[in-house]
């Protein structure tokens, strides 16, 4: 269980040297580090950011109480490696993996217990989002599959107690968001839109390229940007193109795909079986609120005036 260099892996690009001994780690076939350069700009810069109050904090954002409480643990036990002031924030994986690593070596158990518990109410998740990027190269799949395997390994034997905001009551169904008076229409799509990008909230993760996949599959071409920019697009040009309704299907099949990997993950390590309910009944929210608008896009088709040529 090299958790050193797990975390490695995922805070940099690999050199030869470590790209051919990730590649024996994770059980992947050895590639060009110039290839692994590219990929991983492409997978943890661009599309699956591996923080953990982007999956934890109800508005996905960086910096949130829970990383501030990863930074009082590593302060505590003298874990300051160089990469904490290179990231965007404490809660990173691969700072994580490397705090796991640390704690195993100098003896620290509860350290290690607790780092594990954090980690595990949103690492599995992050791993997964990884490992269904619709763009991922098959090193970064490959070190997503093994680092998530390992650290519900390592749950496993340290039992560690999930902290209590892991467990937090879900955030209000997106219909009691209140909407302010002025410019309701956009302000709403804009709530939607984040509802669907907060895994706190709807339970799974929308990278930008997952975006990008599911305009292309309605035959819509949508432009680069960020990922709110790309996501407030895709809802407009589909309901433009009065294919809205393929992309409320589409995205109700994504929640169901991430309802059966939270369940698999669980059967595998039943260590993992709370986190799994959460992460189920988020997504299961997520199906309600898809379920309500098909309903309600039926319902304005059905009054919408016949057009005679």
């Amino acid at each position: 269980m090299n958790l050193a260099l797990l975390g490695r892996l995922w805070l940099h690009e690999p050199g030869a040297v470590e790209a051919a001994r990730g590649a024996a780690l994770v059980g992947s076939p050895p590639f060009d580090p110039a290839e692994l350069s590219s990929a991983y700009a492409d997978i943890f810069l661009l599309n699956v950011y591996p923080y953990g109050t982007i999956f934890t904090q109800p508005d996905a954002e960086l910096n949130g109480p829970e990383a501030r409480s990863m930074a009082r643990l590593y302060a505590e036990h003298g874990y300051q490696p160089p990469d904490l002031l290179a990231v965007g924030a404490p809660d990173h994986l691969g700072l994580a993996l490397g705090f796991l690593d640390y704690a195993t070596a100098r003896g620290l158990p509860r350290a290690f217990a607790l780092a594990c518990g954090a980690v595990l109410a949103w690492a599995p998740v992050a791993c997964l989002a990884v490992e269904r990027e619709p763009g991922a190269h098959a090193f970064y799949r490959s070190l997503a599959a093994h680092t998530r395997e390992t650290l519900l390994l390592a749950a496993g034997h340290s039992a560690p107690d999930l902290p209590a905001w892991a467990w937090a009551e879900l955030p209000p169904p997106f219909d009691s968001i209140d909407q302010p008076a002025a410019d309701g229409a956009e302000v709403r799509l804009r709530d939607l839109v984040r509802f669907f990008l907060a895994p706190a909230r709807s339970g799974l993760f929308l990278s930008r390229a997952c975006l990008g996949t599911l305009g292309r599959r309605l035959g819509l071409t949508l432009p680069f940007g960020s990922r709110l920019e790309v996501a407030e697009l895709l809802f407009t040009a589909a309901g433009q193109a009065e294919r809205l309704s393929g992309l409320l299907a589409a995205l109700a099949a994504e929640a169901g795909a991430w309802i059966d990997a939270y369940r698999r993950t669980a059967s595998a390590h039943p260590v993992w079986s709370a986190a799994a309910e959460h992460w189920q009944s988020r997504a299961a929210n997520t199906l309600r609120l898809i379920a309500a608008l098909e309903q309600i896009a039926a319902e304005e088709a059905r009054r919408a005036p016949a057009y005679s040529g």
